[in-house]
């Protein structure tokens, strides 16, 4: 009986059903992070988001030009409003929690404002986007992408046929001040809301509030884009840049098309029947142009910088809404035990699908991702429980890193791998300084000709230095998955 008036509760209070929704997506996020527990999840989140906060000053001449609104947030809260006493780890987790809480809110609105769908299909809508693959990568290392999408798809939500309050201040403010936050947020995003928002502006029946939103975002986009080029000479610091601007060496049709079965090949025949039976073209041109980026590869498939690795992953969040809105209506007209049936079944595939692989250790992944892992791991993680490392490797990171502090020289120099660089930028103390590459022995050749003075060379254990560099190396620590050498 309790569970029955809850139920009814959630499905005529729209106020309970966000704040339901809020919740469960907010826990959704929290779980991984549990399980990861000390240690992060997400790549950049170790080599850009908590070395950005822990050290603004320092690296704000780089990141000023990268669109730095939602890092310079982190910094705001971490350093004005919760002080020293909570790391800039706690912050940025935190953050990225709440943000995934505002998207599974964001989704509701979009199935009651736009889809116009009732509180219960709205909140399996947002159920069924909570738990997609490309939403739990995106929030795994991407934060900011999702906090730019979340703003945006509020957006959409008030803007849409809103012919009848476009003189409400509020109203106009809030879609001012979303149109402006998205657009500064995220490059990606920022164009992908510009873009859809003109195209809207002109395809649609003319309403002041969409050609007000257009105008704000297309302003403040061109100026974070404009300030970004004109810092660009200035960018230097090559550590700063994440998996949100290298794409992998691994870009090829091959890989690309894999990476896209395995995101999307689920929910493409619901989504295709989802974007024939919605008649307005608002969700649809943001589908339309993520579609064209994922695809990209087919015309151009030398061309690196289009990314299309990162349009596949939004155009499957896109893909996931019409897949959603889909099943809904078809349940809806067939109105039938079996369309229930199925509906709640695909559901459950979904759901399980995404604790799997938000839950499951990195060298476990469930089979989908251990036949494709091969494919698409330069890509995506094949868990969430992975940042630079396995997070069960963490610990012997931060065991080497110790050593290096309590037995080598305050300041020495340290060469190693580009995805360790945010544990040393966080952990190693006094002045030792770290350096990175690509390719480790080409760096340290370089300094062997270069420094007179002797310097640290972390290695992968199981990874054998060339024979030339024997005669000037001796290994002084090793464990399972590292060695470290000193270089006389």
């Amino acid at each position: 009986m309790l569970l029955m008036n809850v139920k009814e509760t959630l499905i005529n209070s729209e106020k309970y059903a966000i704040l339901f929704i809020f919740s469960i997506a907010s826990l959704v996020r929290t779980v991984p992070e549990l399980i990861a527990y000390p240690y992060p999840i997400g790549y950049d989140v170790i080599n850009y988001y908590i070395p950005v906060v822990t050290n603004f000053d320092k690296y704000w001449p780089t990141i000023s030009g990268q669109f730095p609104f939602y890092v310079s947030l982190l910094y705001v809260i971490n350093n004005n409003i919760v002080g020293s006493y909570i790391s800039p780890h706690f912050v940025v987790t935190t953050f990225a929690i709440l943000t995934y809480g505002i998207f599974g809110v964001s989704i509701f609105f979009i199935g009651r404002k736009v889809l116009k769908i009732n509180i219960s299909y709205s909140l399996y809508l947002a159920f069924f986007v909570i738990f997609q693959l490309t939403v739990l990568r995106t929030t795994w290392d991407l934060h900011r992408d999702l906090f730019s999408l979340s703003t945006m798809l509020l957006l959409f939500s008030i803007i849409y046929e809103r012919k009848d309050v476009n003189n409400r201040i509020v109203i106009i403010i809030a879609g001012i001040i979303l149109s402006a936050i998205t657009a500064i947020s995220d490059r990606m995003v920022g164009l992908l809301c510009m873009l859809s928002l003109t195209i809207y502006a002109f395809t649609a029946p003319k309403n002041r509030l969409i050609i007000l939103c257009s105008l704000v975002c297309t302003f403040s986009f061109a100026f974070s884009l404009i300030q970004g080029y004109g810092s660009l000479h200035n960018n230097t610091i090559e550590s700063l840049k994440s998996s949100q601007t290298i794409v992998p060496p691994s870009y090829n049709p091959t890989n690309l098309l894999i990476l896209f079965l395995v995101y999307n090949g689920l929910v493409t025949p619901l989504g295709i029947i989802g974007f024939k039976l919605w008649k307005n073209k608002l969700l649809k041109i943001p589908l339309l142009i993520t579609g064209i980026g994922a695809f990209s590869w087919i015309f151009f498939q030398k061309l690196e910088f289009l990314v299309a690795d990162r349009w596949i992953i939004l155009f499957g969040i896109f893909l996931s809404i019409f897949a959603g809105y889909g099943i809904i209506q078809l349940s809806a007209k067939k109105n039938t035990n079996v369309a229930k049936i199925i509906g709640h079944s695909f559901l459950s595939i979904i759901v399980a699908m995404g604790i799997l692989y938000a839950v499951m250790p990195y060298d476990e992944s469930f089979v989908l991702y251990g036949i494709a892992g091969k494919y698409i791991q330069d890509f995506a993680p094949l868990s969430m429980q992975f940042n630079a490392l396995d997070i069960y490797d963490n610990d012997n990171l931060i065991d080497l890193v110790s050593w290096i502090n309590n037995n080598t020289d305050p300041h020495s120099l340290i060469i190693g791998e580009k995805h360790w660089r945010g544990w040393m930028e966080i952990k190693l103390q006094d002045e030792r300084d770290y350096i990175f590459s690509d390719d480790v022995y080409a760096l340290y050749k370089k300094l062997v000709s270069e420094h007179t003075t002797s310097f640290y060379m972390i290695t992968s254990n199981g990874i054998k230095p060339p024979p030339e560099t024997l005669k000037n190396i001796e290994m002084v620590y090793s464990d399972q998955i590292f060695n470290l050498f000193k270089i006389k």
